[in-house]
């Protein structure tokens, strides 16, 4: 698990669930991004994946998301 913050104020069980219910039955294809607001009001980000390959589609899709997101802005 990847975690921005040396402390994380989500519990690990939560992580762990949330995790849980990403992907299919394979255990390779699971997988989230997380971006909230922590304790000291700043923003933060922390990720688990199954493997390199889910992280790499993971963070594609967000760079998808952000670009496409600021074209509809710019129109």
């Amino acid at each position: 698990m990847n975690k921005t913050d040396k402390e994380i104020n989500l519990p690990d069980s939560l992580l762990t669930r949330l995790f849980d219910c990403t992907g299919t039955q394979s255990q390779d294809t699971k997988g989230f991004l997380l971006f909230y607001i922590n304790g000291n009001g700043q923003p933060s980000f922390t990720s688990k994946t199954s493997n390199a390959m889910g992280d790499l589609a993971l963070h594609k899709f967000l760079e998808i998301f952000l670009l496409s997101n600021n074209e509809n802005k710019i129109k």
